[in-house]
This record gives C-alpha cells, structure tokens and sequence, in this order.
C-alpha cells in the first residue's frame, strides 16, 4: 500500500495543478534505483540515518525526473503527456545503463540485479514482520500516511496549495491575480515527481530490498495513477482507494478457479465507472444547459431588445440636443448634468402629482423635465455666449452640480439618497398589427417602458 499511496499523491498534485503526470512508472523508478545504489555504497549507516538519507535520494531523484517536463511545459509550451511518456524510456533504460555498466561488481549479483541492501538500510522491520505474522509489511507505510498529512494540509490549508488549485481551475485567472504560473507549473511537477520518487523508494528498500534491470515501465506506476483517479485526486481518499485496489491485486492470487485476469477487469471497470460517473453528470449538466438556453433565446433576444431601445431613447435626445448646441457653436460638455436635472425633476413631478393628473402624470412629467432642463442649460448658455467662459470647464461644472443637487434635495424632500418609485410610467407599448409578425412583432415591436 506505501507505494502506491505515494504515487498515487503525486499524481493527484499534478492533477490539481491541471496537468496528468504520466510520467509516474518512470519517476517511481528512478527513486528506487537512486535509492538502492544509495543504500549499497553506505551499508553501514545507522537505520535511522539510512532511512532518512534515502528518503531524500527517492524524493530528489524522483523531483528532477518531474521537474524536467514541468520546465519544459511552462517555458516550451510542450505537452506534458508526451513528454512525460518519453522520459519514462529514457529513464527506463538510463537505468538498464546504470546496473549494467556503471554500479560497481562488489554490490553486483548477477550482470541484471543487485545484491541486497542491508539490514540497517531496509525498510522491513522485525516487530513489523512479527506483529503482522511475518508479513513484507513496512515502514513505508507510515511514511505514506505522513506525506498524505503532508500532501493533505499543504493543498487545504497553505498558500501554495490554493496557488496550485488555481492554477489548475484557471491559469489565465490566476496569472492575472498575480500568481506565477510557470513557477507553480514547475514546482507541482516537482512534488508530483518526488512523491512518486519515494513510492519507488519504498518499493525497492521496503519489498524487494534491491534493484534489477527492467524490461518494461514500473507497473506499480499506473496502479498508482489509477489509485489517484479512484479517490477523485482526494489526498484522504487515496489511502482508502489503495487498500481496496492492494486487496484486489493481492486476493485474486489466492481466488482459486477464478483467472486473475479476471481481477484485472473488475479494477479497470471500477476506475472507468468512477471516471464515467464524472462524465455522465459533467454530460447532463451541459444537456441542461443547452435546452434551457435554447428555451429561452427567444425571450432573452426579446429582453435585450427591448432594453436596448429603452436606453437607446434618452441617447437619441441627449444627442439631438447636443447637435443643436453643436450647430450653434456650443460644444455642450455639460450633456450630462442636465440629465440628471431633467430625471430628477421629472420623476419629483410624477410623485407630487400623480394623484392630479392620473395616466397622463408621465407625459406631464416629461415636459417638467424639458423644462428644467432648458432653465439649467441657460446656464451653460449665458457663461459660454455673454461671459466668454470656457465650454469644456463650464459644462463639466453642471456636471459636477445636478448629481450633488440632485441627492442633496432627495434626502431633502425623502429623507433619504434616493426618491420613492414613482406609480404612474408609461407601460408596456406594443404597436398595433406590426407586434403579431411571428417572431419580429414579440423581439422589437413590443416594448417594455
């Protein structure tokens, strides 16, 4: 279980970070080769020390084994996949190279494997083997639980942990919330293989105590990848995914009449439902998605519509306006402010006399509004024409009035920033005949005032 829950925590990093490390059989590798080669050259460190020192060779190996892909996906733009599935040969037979032609004869058994590490720097422990009735269990896995702590608190609770979900959920969000994507490319491709490095650590110093020449990648490397997919990439999950997979891995050696192929099949089909439940509801999700937009298309296009020729209204007055001023030699900065005073008094008039004069309150109220606004645009007038003022600082200064007069006799007359909601408005306008054209009449001929 130590393995494969290490490996499994490195790809599930990777994954978090938006990428999928298919490079674990190769960096699970090269964590145990540099370990044991470690472990062979100081047979006669203290256990204690032993450990801890292969620890960190499993973990560097297998982190520069990750940060190679990683450096060439954030500067290069490559993809990991490739990359990743290249290294794992590379790896596979620089190490066939290292055994055969580069470890010294004297830690040699065969031209093909090592002889076996020693007691002090196993990771097989005797009270272990004892308590559980001489079993290969060992202390990787506590080492395992440790690094699910680990890998748990620092994705949950730490900054780097929240830069790398980012990353993964959006990169273009979070580079520009300041975040750097290419480091945290590189440096959760780096835990990713350095975690996977160690699960080859314990692999080698833990069950098989040397290292051999492979023929093909680590298969352990994709039980982890499979580990990780079974828990949804979840560090808590990971551990309880690697006992039920290690149970079916190891039981089916012992199911008699029942081919272990057979085995194989059922932890495939549990991965693939697991992926397919993801898939199925991501499927669903976009269905209703797409049937709610197509049922309402037309009543949003008829919305939008609607509100457009709604806001085009003021625009087109406010702009006849400014072509007169324009024509006559007045460049009306002041457009605005004048709005304002219009709106304001149009809408104080429609409260006050509502209850005068009935339906007719908002085309009364509109003329109030002219009105008002000529008076304030007299302003404007009278300092640009008789008083030679400038027409961009004298319109920028009615500007800056109507909107502080406006909230000023609000909070006057209402006791607040803002007026009551007036109860007469012009309604909804639908032109005769033209509204029942299918489609056309519903969109632009009915109109929401």
């Amino acid at each position: 279980m130590g393995p494969l829950i290490l490996i499994a925590l490195g790809f599930s990093v990777a994954s978090k970070a938006g990428f999928f490390n298919v490079g674990l059989p190769g960096q699970a590798l090269i964590g145990w080769v540099m370990s044991v080669w470690f472990a062979l050259s100081f047979p006669g460190l203290p256990k204690p020390i032993s450990v801890i020192c292969t620890v960190l060779v499993g973990l560097i190996a297998g982190g520069i084994a990750g940060a190679i892909p990683g450096i060439l996906r954030a500067f290069l733009g490559t993809s990991e996949v490739i990359v990743t599935i290249m290294m794992n040969y590379i790896i596979l037979y620089g190490t066939q190279y290292l055994i055969q032609d580069v470890f010294s004869d004297k830690i040699m058994r065969t031209t093909e494997a090592t002889i076996k590490v020693s007691e002090n720097a196993s990771y097989q422990t005797e009270w272990l083997s004892a308590l559980t009735d001489n079993s290969r269990i060992n202390i990787g896995i506590f080492i395992a639980l440790i690094a699910v702590v680990v890998v748990w608190f620092m994705m949950r609770k730490t900054t780097l942990g929240y830069e790398i979900n980012s990353v993964g959920i959006n990169p273009h969000a979070a580079e520009y919330a300041g975040m750097s994507a290419k480091r945290l490319i590189v440096v959760s491709m780096i835990i990713s293989g350095a975690l996977a490095g160690l699960g080859g650590t314990v692999e080698g110093l833990g069950t098989f105590g040397n290292v051999y020449s492979q023929t093909s990648s680590l298969s352990i490397g994709w039980d982890g990848m499979a580990v990780s997919l079974l828990a949804v990439n979840t560090a808590l999950g990971i551990p309880f995914a690697a006992f039920l997979y290690a149970v079916l891995a190891i039981g089916k050696t012992g199911m008699i009449g029942i081919p272990s192929e057979v085995i194989d099949v059922v932890s495939a089909f549990i991965i693939f439902f697991v992926g397919a439940d993801y898939m199925i509801r991501q499927f669903i999700k976009t269905k209703m998605k797409r049937e709610e937009s197509k049922m309402s298309f037309s009543t949003m296009l008829a919305l939008l519509v609607s509100s457009m020729l709604i806001y085009s209204a003021p625009l087109i007055f406010t702009s006849i306006g400014g072509t007169f001023s324009e024509r006559g030699g007045i460049v009306n900065v002041g457009l605005e402010g004048i709005m304002v005073m219009g709106a304001f008094s149009g809408v104080v008039f429609n409260l006050k006399y509502a209850d005068v004069f009935g339906h007719a309150t908002p085309w009364v109220a509109s003329i109030v509004a002219g009105l008002v606004g000529i008076v304030y645009s007299l302003i404007h007038a009278v300092a640009t024409i008789n008083f030679r003022a400038d027409h961009v600082v004298s319109g920028t200064v009615l500007n800056l009035i109507a909107p502080a007069f406006a909230v000023f006799q609000c909070r006057h007359m209402f006791g607040k920033g803002q007026t009551d909601t007036i109860t007469q408005t012009f309604g909804r306008f639908s032109f005769p005949i033209l509204k029942d054209i299918p489609v056309i009449g519903k969109i632009s001929l009915t109109i929401h005032l």
